[in-house]
């Protein structure tokens, strides 16, 4: 078994799928783990109100957005300062790096990482609702429910109205423990691994379990100053691949030099003579290089050219239509 880490801090990438079919040979797990973090456009949080004065500037929130918030929560609460009545949010979160997951991969570990927002919490004036001593716990507890997200949307322009779609199974957190700095580390595996198979690669959305007054659970969001606040989603999969008979595989790749400046040299072993497709994308997920090479049976090099492309980190796929290496390639 081969294992390996990746720290993924760049924006999510779509990578040539694996071909369904494979010739005869051994079989190889590889598994893979890796830090995921939101990028600033994938992060938001929705909201509506009701009973609002004449007078009210929020009174058409349900058509309003939101963006650049230091904070996402989920709270059902009076919005007195704003002239309303009764009003409530809901959070959306998308994540780098899903949509790199082979589709056959099996989801072995998925855990959502939410730092508790600090006094004063922007969102709200009394924190999180339920904690012992709490003025507001004859309200209920303030369990969230985190769902899967199963349509496509534009995560700076959706609103309360526009929001999107959401799938089941759902999970549901603990209710809050204490009125600030209350971090929670949730099990969403299920919840990836039905993105991964399904290819819906749009986030989760996190709405209060009964969305009645007075409830409210905050965290910082990607726009958090402290990069250390902002969440994180931390994955483990495996795949299997077939790679005895295959052209290429993982165990006899060599990038170098690392970090790069012009150019980088890919060297690997092909095990016949075949055609192999290799691509390099940035940190957005576009493809900035492609190419292919007729491999031969023995020891390949490719030099790819970096000049001209940013500094930074970027993935290089290579396949040979059966097995498919990804590699990180950083450049100065």
């Amino acid at each position: 078994m081969k294992n390996l880490f990746l720290l993924l801090s760049f924006a999510a990438f779509t990578c040539p799928a694996m071909a369904q079919s494979e010739p005869p040979g051994e079989t190889v797990t590889d598994t893979v783990s890796f830090v995921s973090r939101p990028q600033d456009s994938l992060c938001n949080y929705i909201f509506r109100t009701e009973d609002c004065s004449p007078s009210s500037i929020i009174k058409n929130a349900a058509n309003e957005t939101n963006k650049n918030l230091k904070e996402i929560a989920v709270i059902a609460w009076t919005f007195n300062a704003g002239g309303c009545g009764k009003g409530w949010t809901r959070a959306m979160l998308n994540f780098n790096g899903i949509n790199t997951i082979p589709q056959n991969a099996v989801i072995t570990k998925a855990e959502l990482m939410l730092r508790g927002w600090t006094n004063p919490a922007v969102a709200s004036t009394v924190g999180n609702s339920y904690y012992p001593g709490s003025g507001y716990n004859s309200s209920g507890t303030n369990e969230i429910v985190i769902k899967r997200i199963k349509q496509s949307f534009s995560y700076p322009t959706v609103t309360w109205n526009t929001q999107p779609a959401t799938d089941t199974p759902e999970v549901v957190t603990r209710p809050s423990q204490k009125q600030y700095g209350d971090d929670l580390q949730v099990d969403v595996k299920k919840l990836v691994q039905d993105m991964v198979t399904k290819q819906e690669f749009y986030g989760f959305m996190m709405m209060l379990q009964v969305e009645t007054l007075y409830r409210s659970f905050g965290f910082h969001s990607c726009f958090a100053e402290d990069s250390a606040n902002r969440p994180q989603l931390l994955i483990t999969y495996t795949t299997n691949s077939v790679t005895v008979n295959n052209t290429i595989n993982h165990n006899h790749l060599d990038i170098y030099p690392q970090p790069a400046t012009d150019a980088v040299n890919i060297e690997f072993t092909a095990n016949n003579d075949a055609e192999v497709h290799y691509q390099l994308y940035d940190m957005r997920g576009a493809g900035v290089r492609r190419g292919s090479v007729d491999a031969v049976n023995g020891r390949n090099q490719i030099q790819l050219q970096l000049s001209g492309l940013p500094s930074g980190v970027y993935v290089f796929t290579m396949t040979d239509g059966y097995t498919q290496i990804r590699e990180r390639i950083i450049k100065q």
